[in-house]
């Protein structure tokens, strides 16, 4: 079994949300190589070398600025071993606002503030993981994350409906604003959303009213039913 590389720089800072949620890494170093102290400086220069051993991984994550004047080349390095590995990429970091998300081919990269990754999500997301499920974006949104996401999407879509006038008005709501909603729509490949038409790569208002109403629909009967 593959298991989970955790980068992190800022020791005192994992520290701090592991006491104050009681969070004990240590119970999961069958799965979980936790990467601090002197191990992460032995890492630091593995990886500065670009001579670190990626195949017993299938998930990376890592503090998005962990590697000081060496980060812009060390991080491009991971990315390039984890697309070619088919790694799922996770960078968390306190600057950032809000989760992320993006597919290519075989290759996932997300992005996840520091208080997110260090939370009951990923105490359940390492015991999902050791029971042979993978899905990262747990650490994101937690126990129900596909309701989350979806309703996440949902109130982006209804904000942008209200703003347009015109329902036969074309929008290129998936292509330029939201590029990564139907990348994440894709997670759903067993639910039947409405597939929006569209017309030289842009939406009508009409079009997005009926993708929300099929979002929406499901999510309802997910909470009726569950």
């Amino acid at each position: 079994m593959k298991k989970i590389l955790l980068i992190e720089d800022r020791f005192k800072r994992q520290e701090m949300f592991r006491e104050a949620l009681g969070i004990e890494l240590e119970k999961y170093s069958d799965i979980l190589d936790n990467m601090i102290f002197d191990e992460y400086k032995t890492l630091y220069q593995l990886l500065k070398k670009q001579e670190f051993d990626f195949t017993p991984y299938s998930i990376v994550i890592v503090h998005k600025s962990a590697f000081s004047n060496d980060n812009t080349t060390i991080t491009a390095y991971i990315e390039r071993m984890c697309k070619k590995l088919s790694i799922v990429l996770i960078y968390f970091s306190g600057g950032i606002d809000a989760n992320y998300y993006q597919r290519e081919k075989d290759f996932k990269l997300f992005e996840v503030n520091s208080k997110t990754l260090y939370s009951s999500h990923l105490t359940l997301f390492l015991d999902t993981f050791r029971n042979g499920t993978l899905e990262p974006a747990m650490l994101l949104y937690g126990k129900q994350w596909d309701l989350n996401v979806l309703c996440n999407i949902s109130q982006k879509l209804n904000i942008y409906i209200e703003k347009l006038q015109d329902d036969n008005q074309l929008e290129d709501f998936f292509y330029e604003d939201n590029p990564n909603i139907q990348q994440i729509l894709y997670q759903f490949q067993n639910t039947k959303f409405y597939r929006p038409k569209s017309i030289n790569d842009e939406i009508s208002k009409e079009e997005m009213k009926k993708l929300l109403l099929s979002i929406q629909t499901y999510v309802e009967e997910r909470l009726f039913y569950e």
